[in-house]
């Protein structure tokens, strides 16, 4: 009787367990259907997902579907987050378009057959291996072993080897058109006893966008050039060519009209100026242009030996003037006497890069 009794007892527990399962089971259900159902986009759009897409505009309607549920303020933020990762991306793309390398600068030299030998040579044994590609020589005269020596990057632009205004701007109207085929987006312009530190160079145009007008160089005079062009009086500033100069793509392609084709030499002749002042007229007279000055280019003009020694890594062009002053050379005692180089270039060079192939050979 106890047994039966007891056996009574466990089923009705049983039974009330399994009656308070299924109610709570059924309440749960209610309530994860009406969650379902709200306004929560996470939710919908979850449960969106788990359907079968069976085509492209299927997807495009589910998204839609889901984003017509966002409320005012998510269209807002979603609208402002995404105005502002462009604006970023933008910027970012702007920056990098501005930034260049060596091989975005095209350097040009002057020089003459006279002096392949002696100027044209230093230039080889020492800074030319650091820009081989982007360096051309602008000559008079054919010749085949600086040919060879230089990658065949000498140009015999025709002009006569004289030191005179009209073959001067003839030199310099070939570098410009030489330039202008060659789509780079910087125009480096150095005379042949010059030294060029390459790697200042692109530091110092990394400063700048080769998208916007812009003549940097050094002015020889502290006061602007004074000219008459076509029976009219003119005044400008113009960077001296001797320390060398920099012009950007964007202002060389407005240079054009004065300036291509044969047409520099007009222009210099027409205004009675040699090649450096004529570009400072055609930029700063005619294209209203400014000069922007740079102290870390210097020519053979300046008292060298003034500038410190510690500076010298820093210094975009260098320069040198054996016969006559020697305060117009960069002051330097070591490595190598003035007698193994008067022009100070080979020490300079093997102070800045001390495994250079010229080094080894003067020890």
């Amino acid at each position: 009787m106890k047994l039966r009794a007891l056996k009574l007892a466990v089923c009705f527990c049983g039974l009330i367990y399994c009656c308070v399962f299924y109610f709570a089971q059924e309440d749960g259900s209610e309530k994860l259907n009406s969650h379902q159902e709200g306004d929560s986009p996470h939710f919908r759009f979850s449960a969106i997902r788990s359907r079968r897409i069976t085509s492209l505009q299927e997807n495009l309607d589910y998204f839609l579907e889901v984003r017509s549920d966002w409320g005012q303020n998510d269209n807002v933020l979603f609208k402002q987050e995404t105005d502002s990762n462009e604006g970023k991306n933008l910027k970012e793309i702007d920056d990098f378009s501005r930034v260049i390398t060596l091989s975005d600068i095209f350097i040009s030299v002057k020089t003459s057959g006279k002096f392949h030998r002696t100027r044209l040579q230093v230039i080889l044994d020492t800074w030319f291996s650091k820009a081989r590609p982007q360096t051309y020589f602008f000559t008079d005269t054919d010749d085949q072993e600086y040919q060879q020596l230089t990658g065949g990057h000498l140009i015999n632009t025709g002009c006569s080897d004289s030191h005179t205004r009209h073959d001067l701007t003839c030199k310099m109207g070939a570098e410009y058109d030489a330039f202008i085929s060659s789509k780079k987006r910087w125009w480096c312009h150095f005379d042949d006893d010059n030294y060029v530190n390459t790697y200042q160079l692109v530091k110092m145009l990394l400063n700048y966008d080769w998208r916007d007008d812009v003549y940097i160089g050094r002015a020889s005079l502290n006061h602007p050039f004074h000219s008459v062009y076509n029976g009219t009086k003119v005044d400008f500033w113009f960077a001296t060519g001797g320390a060398g100069l920099c012009i950007s793509a964007a202002l060389a392609a407005k240079m054009a009209p004065w300036c291509s084709n044969g047409k520099f030499v007009e222009t210099s002749s027409q205004l009675r100026a040699p090649d450096d002042c004529t570009l400072g007229f055609v930029i700063n007279n005619r294209l209203g242009v400014k000069l922007t000055q740079s102290n870390l280019l210097h020519s053979h003009l300046e008292l060298l030996h003034e500038l410190p020694t510690k500076t010298m890594n820093t210094q975009v062009s260098l320069s040198y003037r054996i016969n006559g002053d020697p305060k117009n050379r960069i002051s330097l005692t070591q490595p190598f006497d003035e007698a193994r180089d008067p022009t100070r270039f080979i020490s300079l060079h093997c102070i800045l890069e001390p495994t250079a192939h010229v080094c080894k050979i003067n020890t």
